[in-house]
């Protein structure tokens, strides 16, 4: 397994608090390519929500859509993804918007997180 770390305050749920410990985030071998999926449907009970990503199969009739991961979660667990998937399409668009802007992008917005690489200085003229 590989472990990564979150730092405080920026659990997606919410429940690091500042001067708190990062949480460890671990993922097995077999999950990290991760899955594709082009659609996505919810179920949702009194207690819990069960979110279900899928593939559509190109070229059948009828379509179908193969489920290719799935997830039940608590409500406020829910609410929190809603929240985080929100905030990272927003710091998404804001991104896209800069570079239209004419800043500079170091990736394109398919390949990762965009960044604007820092402004150059202009040369220093020489001491005559």
């Amino acid at each position: 397994m590989e472990a990564g770390q979150i730092p405080a305050g920026q659990h997606p749920q919410g429940g690091a608090q500042p001067g708190q410990p990062p949480i460890k985030i671990s993922i097995t071998e077999e999950m990290k390519a991760g899955v594709y999926a082009n659609a996505a449907s919810a179920s949702v009970t009194a207690n819990e929500l069960i979110l279900d990503l899928g593939y559509i199969v190109p070229n059948e009739q009828p379509m179908t859509v193969k489920v290719v991961s799935r997830a039940n979660m608590s409500i406020k667990t829910a609410e929190s993804l809603v929240q985080l998937l929100q905030g990272s399409i927003s710091d998404y668009y804001s991104k896209v918007q800069k570079q239209a802007a004419g800043a500079a992008p170091t990736a394109i917005p398919s390949e990762g997180p965009l960044t604007t690489p820092p402004p150059v200085a202009p040369p220093t003229p020489p001491v005559a």
